[in-house]
């Protein structure tokens, strides 16, 4: 019913970690893949997993682009929530127990760059893969929201890379670099624009080739986060 796992969390923080004064010790947080419509269908059981993990922060991904805030409010209805709109086939959204705080950089579609994706499409037509559930037209599947615990400022990116592709020389490995690295692009800017104390990068990577899609995430980044 439930596809709940971690499937990839990225952390970088700054001093002191992520721990917050002011609001808590530490910071908990959970990746969950939860499988389309799965707060609407059984919106009671979906918020008593929730409540179980105890988690602080919630990034979510491959959420039915057919739901929305509303019908996720159902199931969470104290938590503030921000849910992407850059879905293609699955939508990501990011969940907290504090404010949360937009941004820019992820609002709207998260286009892939145009040399890249027509360079794909290439690729793609040529393995016979220009299926309508891989379409590159809504974007890529990212999120982010700056979580604010007290007077702190942690910066959360959830995705939900493409899929498939157990080849390091297949196209859906090449297109999960592609999505990596506009991701990563797109939070250099948000350093850029505001103050951030640190980051979650989670989701699911899809990782059955490379481990390139978990590296690229990571950094650089300009100091003190990289």
């Amino acid at each position: 019913m439930f596809a709940k796992l971690i499937v990839g969390i990225l952390i970088f923080a700054l001093s002191p970690c992520l721990a917050y004064s002011q609001t808590a010790a530490s910071v908990r947080v959970m990746a969950w893949n939860v499988e389309d419509d799965a707060f609407v269908r059984n919106p009671a059981v979906f918020e008593a997993l929730a409540r179980r993990e105890r988690a602080d922060i919630l990034a979510l991904d491959e959420v039915d682009p057919s739901t929305n805030e509303s019908q996720l409010r159902v199931a969470l209805p104290h938590a503030h929530l921000d849910v992407g709109e850059s879905c293609g086939r699955q939508c990501g959204a990011v969940v907290s127990r504090w404010p949360l705080e937009r941004v820019p950089e992820f609002a709207g579609i998260v286009l892939y760059p145009d040399a890249e994706r027509r360079r794909l499409y290439e690729r793609m037509a040529a393995a016979n893969d220009l299926k309508p559930h891989y379409t590159m037209d809504a974007g890529i599947p990212a999120n982010a929201a700056i979580v604010r615990p007290g007077n702190r400022r942690l910066l959360v990116v959830t995705a939900d890379l493409q899929c498939c592709g157990n080849d390091p020389a297949s196209w859906q490995e090449d297109r999960r670099n592609v999505e990596t690295r506009e991701i990563r692009r797109r939070i250099r800017l948000v350093f850029g624009r505001t103050r951030v104390d640190g980051i979650v990068v989670a989701g699911d990577f899809n990782l059955v080739s490379t481990p390139l899609p978990l590296v690229y995430p990571s950094g650089p980044y300009p100091a003190p986060h990289g």
